[in-house]
């Protein structure tokens, strides 16, 4: 599969991790071909990532930086980053913290699931990862909350979902037009699930 259509746009939020965000990074420049742009909220670090964002921007044109004056929280820079987003056009917004390392075995899925419901008119919402820690276990705080009618779908592998985390969700940029942004007074806690029940009560996820 080549570079996506849909103008998909990767967004990291960060903050004092600078050793956790290079390596978030190197694996989503390995996943350029299905990636559009990658946008990366710094929300006010006050170790090396300023510095290391501006000389990695001058590497990668395609990344694109918000740099806050303030640390604002987690939820504000996802609301900050989503909307950046959408300034650049995005078709779908792939959403990450900056320990979350992705591959082409992360985005294939998705961008798969995305083709397949848009094949057969599903007017979808938000599509989660299965998180995994490195040693392959379960990230059990990243466990999506299933619909209550998880499996009405008989047509294909995807379990239906009311909410899921920011680790790896990839979203609609339709929905996020009709439903809004994350709250940012949530500040680092439950931000991502309010947002996906949100989409998911208006779009099938």
């Amino acid at each position: 599969m080549g570079k996506s259509k849909s103008n998909c746009i990767a967004v990291v939020v960060t903050y004092n991790k600078l050793a956790l965000l290079q390596e978030c990074l190197t694996h989503l420049f390995e996943c350029k071909d299905f990636i559009n742009r990658i946008v990366v909220v710094n929300n006010a670090s006050t170790d090396n990532t300023a510095d290391f964002l501006k000389d990695l921007a001058f590497e990668h044109p395609m990344l694109d930086l918000v740099n806050e004056t303030t640390n604002l929280g987690g939820a504000a820079g996802f609301n900050r980053g989503i909307k950046r987003a959408m300034q650049l056009d995005a078709g779908t917004v792939w959403v990450m913290d900056n320990d979350c390392i992705v591959s082409e075995q992360t985005i294939r899925p998705l961008l798969n699931a995305q083709m397949q419901l848009e094949t057969n008119g599903v007017d979808w919402g938000v599509l989660a990862s299965n998180v995994r820690w490195v040693d392959g276990s379960a990230a059990l705080m990243n466990i999506p909350k299933l619909s209550k009618f998880w499996n009405e779908n008989s047509s294909s592998n995807l379990i239906k979902l009311e909410h899921s985390s920011f680790v790896s969700m990839f979203i609609n940029a339709h929905a996020v037009k009709e439903v809004g942004y994350p709250i940012s007074d949530f500040f680092i806690w439950g931000d991502d699930a309010e947002y996906s029940k949100r989409i998911s009560d208006k779009y099938p996820s």
